[in-house]
């Protein structure tokens, strides 16, 4: 073990934050070490999945089969819903214990505007180009989009098909903050471990019967949520589990036991039954012990890397990346925007929508809720 500093931080204000964004804070006003950078490796994975084999890609970057590629695509995503887990128990605990209860509608009216404008604005942008002739959307896929249940739809267009995850994130916020208000501490842990044991089942039992269902593609929310648990369970029990547990404290500050656990997990996705049913788990843990161990030690070459700021600023409009880019960003020979220009314009789209449309709604809201 390295003998350099471990960092303790509260979990505190993070309502700037869902799992894609920034703004992430402690109750101080100080940031919370290495959650920027977790969500640069989150989105420029997503990135690398929808860019390879675009037109112009170079064939010696295809180094794995697409197949692959998209799994990275995959794992950025799951990144993002442990880290989305993660942050908004902390918060709600933060609130719980400052006040005794969680108050839905301040933190429903928050969720709207940090989140909706940007997504509205995306779906506004589509609507004008299948207006012009430049694209072209089906009414259920329109219908499914603007009412977050995209996840469920089975056959998405390309410039909406992204925004599954979307959908996801959006039930977690309805549901997961309700539950923790009518449970107690020990009860929201019990439902968030069933959670866990239950959603790879789903997964199994639907690619088993249903191949072809959300359920069977781990797009749907009850086939996806463990992801969303296990990044509520780190909230709930890391404090308690690093004071009183030599084990998780040796685990998390290990330098082999979490890529050890993640490996098992991308060996076990070789085969997809089992790969859903543990594979998943394993890698979901492994991105949870590697958040607490990146939150507690900062000063680490990895630490550091993940709080250099052009990666910390990456992480800063990954939500806004990953809900522009797939206007421009098409993982085949055909694409319109070759590569690398369509990362450029990627960029481009993402800092317009994060300095105009996120960053206005968030200054309106904090004037309203002060």
């Amino acid at each position: 073990m390295s003998s350099e500093p471990v960092t303790q931080l509260p979990i505190g204000r993070v309502e700037e934050a869902p799992a894609y964004g920034a703004y992430t804070r402690t109750t101080s006003g100080s940031r919370i070490p290495s959650l920027d950078g977790i969500r640069a490796v989150a989105i420029l994975l997503v990135l690398w999945a929808h860019t390879s084999g675009a037109r112009g890609y170079p064939d010696w970057a295809n180094v794995w089969t697409s197949n692959s590629h998209y799994r990275l695509g995959g794992l950025g995503v799951r990144i993002f819903f442990v880290l989305s887990g993660f942050l908004i128990t902390g918060l709600l605990l933060k609130e719980r214990a400052a006040t005794g209860t969680v108050s839905l509608g301040r933190f429903y009216y928050r969720r709207a505007l940090r989140i909706m404008p940007a997504y509205l604005a995306y779906l506004a942008v589509i609507g004008l180009l299948v207006a012009a002739g430049f694209a072209t959307l089906s009414r259920s896929d329109a219908l499914h989009a603007l009412t977050y249940t995209i996840n469920y739809e089975s056959d998405r267009g390309r410039l909406v098909d992204h925004l599954w995850s979307l959908a996801v994130e959006e039930q977690f916020y309805l549901l997961w903050p309700a539950a923790l208000m009518a449970l107690s501490l020990a009860g929201s842990a019990r439902a968030a471990v069933a959670v866990v044991v239950l959603a790879p089942l789903v997964r199994v039992v639907a690619v088993t019967l249903a191949p072809g269902s959300p359920q069977a593609a781990g797009a749907a929310f009850e086939a996806t949520a463990d992801s969303l648990a296990v990044g509520c369970l780190l909230a709930l029990w890391r404090d308690q589990l690093w004071e009183s547990s030599s084990t998780y404290r040796r685990i998390v500050l290990s330098r082999w036991c979490i890529p050890a656990l993640f490996a098992v997990g991308m060996v076990a996705g070789v085969s997809v039954k089992l790969g859903m049913l543990v594979g998943q788990s394993l890698i979901s843990i492994a991105i949870a012990l590697g958040i607490d161990r990146s939150v507690r030690r900062p000063y680490g070459i990895a630490g550091r890397a993940l709080n250099w700021r052009p990666v910390a600023a990456v992480g800063v409009g990954s939500y806004s990346l990953y809900l522009w880019q797939q206007l421009v960003v098409d993982a085949s020979p055909g694409s319109t925007f070759p590569f690398p220009l369509n990362l450029a314009l990627a960029g481009l789209l993402a800092w317009a929508s994060y300095r105009w449309v996120e960053q206005t709604a968030l200054r309106f809201r904090d004037t309203r809720t002060r």
